[in-house]
């Protein structure tokens, strides 16, 4: 009979002492499946789709073509996966409630007392009560402010500083504003034309092709400017060259709506057969601005912007000399218009209408509200867009589909709305404003943020 042999726990207790483990040798195999994790699943944001099937291309030159490309996309997408750990080095913050607390039960000056003194001098309220009511723009640095009072009063003003620019008068009826390509130029839509001014308030150019515009929209990445108004003509103008691009006429009257999307610079027009307020919220930053009849407000809504800015895009600490070369390059790389279109085979005809300067014809037609629209939004991807119209509804549309997800109720019409970079959602009515999360792809019980403007304000 054969007797097992019991293994030896004293040498196996000494070879184990002998033989220590490197300390950390565990935690960095983990540290490197993590990493390896994070970097996969940040590939997967970089991804513009499937890759092109080259196998049933019988055409050697075109297959080998297509390859090479596929692979240059391919390591495209893995240098920006990879840089994207050294360029976003900060996570955006959130309001957050205890308890039974409720996060749009919070005052602005509860907020205040929380958060350290840089950010809350971003928070303020700039009293005009007599040349309002006020529109308020920002570049895509969001580090320049325009404000338009109906009254005629311009400014140009470095908001985080505190800081004027430029300031004028032009003893005219100012219906709406637009920063250009960055803060050097601005257009205004004044009683009868467009008129271009400099960031030292001098007048360059009259734009006498835009007559009675109520609302205007700059492509950045075309240098256009798209005006639409009181005659229902939607007129498209390159600003680095002065030429007329595209005129179509609606057909649908007048219209003081006029949004783009930004993935596809496509125009959304809201029609009557349909500005009190404006809310807008500023790149890269936890600020919303309210413009109204009494002046301006800055509000903060933690978890509004990206945290950090893409120097490509926009560089708010950009200097004068890098500016200059960025205006060149952007001249440089600027698109052709004939490249803003939808997919034809998603293009249906289903009163928001969809444009671009190929077509004499709207794009889509959407009936989304019964009676006029009096406010637009689209989101950054260009997933979602949100309307509002006079029957008191506020309404989350699928681009892609171009069908309603779900719809909410103001008390008042909504007059303004506004999409942040991180998908928060700014509604604007009466003197109130409010602030929803995640509201674009479920639907929201409750907002997130409110706020009641100043009395008498609207």
């Amino acid at each position: 009979m054969v007797k097992k042999s019991e293994p030896n726990t004293q040498n196996a207790e000494r070879s184990s002492m002998d033989v220590p483990e490197k300390p950390g040798r565990k935690s960095s195999k983990k540290n490197i499946r993590e990493k390896a994790d994070e970097l996969t699943v940040r590939i997967e944001k970089f991804k513009r789709g499937p890759q092109a099937p080259v196998r049933h291309i019988k055409d050697k030159k075109l297959r080998g073509q297509l390859r090479a490309s596929e692979l240059l996309v391919s390591d495209a997408v893995l240098s920006a996966a990879k840089a994207e750990q050294w360029l976003l080095p900060a996570e955006a913050g959130t309001l957050e409630a205890e308890g039974m607390e409720r996060t749009y039960r919070f005052q602005q000056v509860e907020i205040l007392k929380e958060i350290e003194t840089v950010s809350a001098q971003k928070a303020f309220d700039l009293s005009l009560p007599t040349l309002g009511p006020y529109h308020l723009k920002y570049t895509r640095s969001g580090r320049h402010a325009l404000l338009g009072g109906r009254q005629g009063h311009l400014a140009i003003m470095e908001w985080g500083r505190a800081h004027l620019v430029t300031e004028l008068q032009v003893k005219e009826t100012t219906r709406d504003i637009a920063f250009l390509h960055n803060e050097t130029f601005f257009a205004a839509a004044q009683k009868k034309h467009v008129y271009i001014y400099d960031k030292r308030g001098l007048e360059v150019h009259c734009l006498r092709d835009h007559n009675e515009v109520h609302a205007m929209q700059f492509l950045p990445y075309h240098f256009l400017l798209a005006t639409i108004g009181k005659p229902g003509v939607l007129v498209y103008q390159d600003t680095s060259t002065g030429q007329m691009v595209a005129e179509h006429k609606t057909k649908l009257g007048r219209c003081d709506v006029l949004q783009q999307n930004p993935w596809n610079a496509v125009l959304c027009a809201g029609h009557h057969n349909g500005v009190v307020e404006n809310v807008t919220f500023c790149p890269y930053d936890d600020v919303l601005g309210v413009g109204h009849s009494k002046g301006v407000t800055s509000l903060i809504i933690p978890g509004a912007g990206e945290p950090n800015f893409d120097s490509f895009v926009a560089n708010p600490y950009m200097t004068v000399k890098q500016r200059r070369e960025q205006e060149v390059h952007q001249l440089l790389d600027k698109l052709n218009p004939s490249m803003i279109q939808l997919d034809p085979d998603n293009v249906g005809h289903v009163r928001v209408t969809m444009w671009s300067p190929n077509s004499s014809g709207p794009l889509v037609q959407m009936l989304c509200h019964q009676g006029p629209i009096k406010a637009i939004a689209v989101d950054m991807e260009g997933y979602h867009m949100v309307t509002a119209g006079q029957d008191k509804q506020v309404k989350v549309w699928d681009v892609r589909t171009y069908k309603p997800i779900h719809n909410y109720f103001s008390a008042a019409p909504a007059v303004s709305l506004d999409i942040s970079q991180r998908r928060l959602l700014a509604v604007g009515y009466s003197g109130h404003v409010q602030v929803w999360k995640d509201a674009l792809n479920q639907k929201a019980t409750a907002p997130y943020m409110n706020h009641h403007l100043p009395p008498g304000a609207k």
